[in-house]
């Protein structure tokens, strides 16, 4: 049959050899006399380049798991020099990912999400008082916790050691198997721009300074898919089975990537590469997945069935907390436009070839999107995990691009014009200024605002790490606190090690987190003093002014003194012993309660 590449005429004949991810008896390639064949190159060169080899041409392209849209951009860098700029762009790319992520990562403090995860871990190794206050068994699986929890027995609880650990790790990580996973299956090319893309993304940027199950679960994700298709292509037996070993992990870090099961089989189903694996790797990979998820349902039952129960019933029984459109409206305030139509363009492009490498990246976005679109629960780090697979869309969308332009306008296929257009697309969607201006002023933002305004907050607690380490150092042991909802809670309890009750917390077992505990008569908890103090924060106060708005009548009603506040004075967080100024951008009011009856109303009344 006959393919065009580049502009020379390749025709590809059947031979013995074979193509690692199921081609038809393998191909050679008949090149013209006037093609130049230098000495072949590491895995993923680009089939248009002057230096790839017929071998390679034949094993990536025919019809392999992709297929080249990009022309080269200049003459040949051969053997180890081409190796070596390849490494110093990984390298570099690395490194920017690092410091956008690591910069600063303790600024503000810890969510509520990283504070229970954080208390978790630290329970599970037996560091005091955390157990006290956080349940060992959730909602999710415990890899991360138990990662965080053995950071935590060598350099002691620290958020700041929790998140570096999450971000370092798991964040740059991430970037690192984008990479080597576009590398295989598409190109380096592909795979050197769709990193750059991911490691100055600002979505993938603040969701991977974060300790959250999701990050780890998006790394353990990618690091399935990338051994899935080396073992494919390269007929490794062993690679597969570590392929789900890691999707086990995956499923251990969050019970959603049990999703990769059906991508996988997807996409071996789609194109007939599942005749590569052999059942003693399926039986033995089964197994490993099987073990790696073990400690999840194992933890169900050591701890109380009715708790574990009750966990899985609020997760399914929860109502739909956003719109159709919210992910999108993420995509385009913290990725922006441009990074979106330049997906689009990917997705159109690997939609009209259909080749094995396009179905994969398909497959991949098709079923977790799916879900995450059908499930009534929507939040705004469940993007992460494909993100990658957008970052690898919005690369092949870029090259498509120029290469479109190359023939529209031919001196844009000049290699100096047609690396300069790439790099302006890979600029301006990086979009580094938005996330520099995040981190600089991170610490006294009460919302970062991404690219654009598309109407989508981002938690931030700034203010609450002050608020739980006065706590500790400056009220009893055992005090009880009324907070307005329970994620500033969470933040006390980590930090302040006190216990919070919250009123927005509903009596009602299928209408709440089994992890809270409701306060039925807040009135009667403050007259009998079973709580001592009153929270006001500014982050659940704009979510819910109406308990807000009941919080403050407690307060009055009881003659509460404000006797703690912390407020932001531009880039500085302040904090004060007393009420704040009235025109200051509150955070935090922590009100004393003295209990004993009301003056201002009747024995009996409720708020």
């Amino acid at each position: 049959m006959m393919r065009t590449l580049g502009r020379e005429p390749v025709t590809v004949t059947p031979t013995a050899q074979s193509d690692a991810v199921g081609s038809p008896a393998g191909s050679t390639i008949d090149i013209p006399s006037n093609v130049a064949t230098p000495a072949a190159t590491s895995t993923g060169t680009d089939v248009t380049d002057p230096s790839t080899t017929p071998a390679e041409v034949a094993r990536r392209d025919a019809p392999g798991m992709g297929v080249r849209i990009m022309p080269s951009f200049g003459p040949a860098v051969e053997g180890q020099s081409r190796r070596w700029l390849v490494v110093s762009m990984v390298a570099l790319i690395v490194i920017v990912a690092a410091a956008l992520r690591l910069v600063g990562v303790s600024n503000p403090g810890f969510n509520s999400d990283e504070a229970v995860y954080a208390g978790q871990g630290a329970a599970l190794v037996g560091e005091a008082p955390y157990d006290e206050f956080f349940s060992l068994f959730r909602a999710h699986p415990l890899l991360l916790q138990l990662t965080v929890g053995g950071l935590f027995k060598i350099v002691g609880v620290s958020d700041a050691a929790a998140r570096m650990l999450v971000a370092g790790l798991f964040g740059v990580g991430s970037v690192i198997l984008t990479y080597l996973l576009a590398a295989e299956l598409f190109s380096r090319r592909i795979g050197l721009i769709a990193a750059a893309l991911l490691a100055t993304l600002p979505y993938h940027v603040l969701v991977t300074r974060q300790v959250l199950v999701d990050v780890p679960m998006a790394f353990f994700t990618l690091l399935a898919l990338w051994l899935l298709v080396v073992g494919i292509r390269r007929e490794s037996q062993s690679t597969l089975v570590l392929a789900a070993l890691a999707a086990g992990l995956a499923a251990l870090s969050k019970e959603v990537a049990g999703l990769l099961v059906f991508v996988g089989g997807a996409y071996l189903v789609l194109t007939g590469t599942w005749r590569a694996i052999k059942a003693p790797t399926l039986v033995l990979g089964g197994a490993l997945y099987a073990l790696a998820l073990a400690p999840f349902p194992i933890s169900r039952m050591i701890g109380p069935t009715a708790n574990a129960s009750s966990f899985v019933i609020w997760q399914f029984a929860r109502a739909a907390n956003h719109g159709q459109d919210y992910f999108a409206r993420i995509l385009l305030q913290f990725a922006g436009a441009a990074f979106l139509a330049l997906a689009i363009t990917g997705l159109v492009t690997m939609l009209a070839r259909r080749q094995r490498a396009d179905l994969f990246v398909l497959v991949w976005l098709g079923v977790f999107m799916g879900f995450f679109q059908l499930w009534p629960t929507k939040l705004y780090f469940y993007l992460v995990v494909v993100v990658p697979a957008l970052a690898i869309a919005a690369a092949i969308g870029a090259v498509t691009l120029v290469r479109g332009l190359g023939r529209a306008v031919r001196s844009l296929a000049a290699p100096a014009a047609a690396t300069a257009a790439l790099g302006a697309i890979v600029i301006a969607v990086a979009s580094f200024g938005a996330v520099i201006s995040w981190q600089t002023s991170a610490s006294a933002s009460a919302q970062p605002t991404g690219i654009g305004d598309f109407d989508i907050e981002v938690q931030s607690f700034v203010g609450g790490r002050e608020f739980g380490e006065w706590a500790r150092e400056n009220t009893p042991e055992g005090s009880r606190f009324i907070t307005m909802g329970p994620s500033i809670g969470n933040v006390l309890r980590f930090y302040g090690h006190r216990d919070s009750y919250a009123l927005s917390v509903s009596a009602n077992p299928q209408q709440r987190n089994p992890a809270y505990v409701p306060i039925p008569n807040p009135d009667l908890a403050v007259r009998q003093m079973a709580v001592h103090y009153l929270v006001w924060d500014a982050y659940t106060a704009d979510r819910s002014p109406f308990y807000s708005q009941r919080l403050l009548r407690l307060a009055l009603r009881y003659g509460a003194t404000a006797i703690y506040s912390v407020w932001v004075d531009g880039n500085r967080v302040v904090e004060s012993a007393g009420p704040p100024p009235p025109t200051a951008d509150v955070r935090v009011i922590v009100y004393d309660v003295p209990g004993g009856n009301p003056l201002r109303t009747p024995v009996g009344s409720s708020g």
